[in-house]
């Protein structure tokens, strides 16, 4: 009996050992952060991941569902991310609120960082908020599995140049308009004839911040185009975001266009 119960121990001490090195059971995780956005602004949120030093990763797939009424997606920017290293990942979007990632490489992923950066134009009131669910994540072919938390996009109050102040400094598309939209290096401005003498031409930042001033001309003459090449006043390369071309006149306000400026 005594040979027996001996037996038995080893038995269990095996099976134990041979499950904790079954690599089935690998896991990886896998976070969407929680994140704020201002009204009409373009945000970036990352997807963070746990160490992937041990698994050899070359190829990652997933799906993003979001609600389209509050955020809409833009695609994703690989820009400072693990996925950098194998360029732009893939990003096919459904206008019904699903956004399908793909991305592949030679050289293996490692570390845990921002493996990428979801790319939302933000489009609903302050209060609002969207949850970002991210599913059937796979890595190569399914090994490591994911483990998934997913986070919360929560719209918060406006800028003074947000939608909510939008009687302070009217917009008026009959006056500005600008292309391409969105626009990568620089986009053209065009101003239609205001009846002013002379007129300034500005751009702002989210903040309610001149950072650049375009300049001033006379606005009976016709319409008059303007190019912005995504510079400040100091010829500093402005980061990518939400930007307004603001016309004046020497006494008010004469209209406002919103610009978007992508990676």
């Amino acid at each position: 009996m005594l040979k027996l119960k001996i037996s038995l121990i080893c038995a269990v001490s095996l099976i134990m050992i041979a499950w904790g090195r079954y690599d089935g059971y690998a896991q990886v995780s896998v976070t969407v952060t929680n994140s704020q956005a201002q009204q009409d602004s373009v945000i970036k949120v990352p997807v963070i991941v746990s160490d992937l030093s041990e698994y050899a990763i070359i190829a990652y797939q997933f799906k993003v569902v979001y609600d389209s009424m509050v955020i809409k997606a833009l695609g994703v920017s690989s820009e400072n991310t693990l996925t950098a290293p194998w360029g732009n990942a893939i990003a096919n979007v459904d206008s019904a609120g699903l956004m399908i990632v793909g991305a592949f490489g030679v050289k293996e992923l490692s570390q845990g960082d921002t493996l990428i950066n979801l790319v939302f134009d933000v489009l609903a009131n302050a209060g609002d908020s969207s949850a970002i669910s991210l599913e059937d994540m796979r890595f190569n072919k399914d090994y490591p599995q994911a483990m998934v938390v997913n986070g919360t996009v929560k719209i918060i109050l406006p800028t003074r140049i947000g939608r909510d102040n939008s009687h302070a400094i009217p917009r008026n598309a009959q006056l500005v308009s600008n292309y391409p939209e969105p626009f990568q290096t620089r986009t053209s401005i065009i101003i239609k004839n205001s009846g002013q003498d002379r007129i300034e031409i500005m751009i702002f930042n989210l903040l309610g911040q001149k950072i650049k001033h375009l300049g001033s001309i006379h606005a009976k003459i016709g319409n008059v185009e303007l190019e912005w090449d995504a510079t400040d006043d100091r010829g500093i390369k402005a980061p990518a975001g939400v930007y307004f071309c603001v016309v004046k006149s020497e006494k008010k306000m004469l209209g406002v266009e919103r610009m978007i400026l992508i990676e």
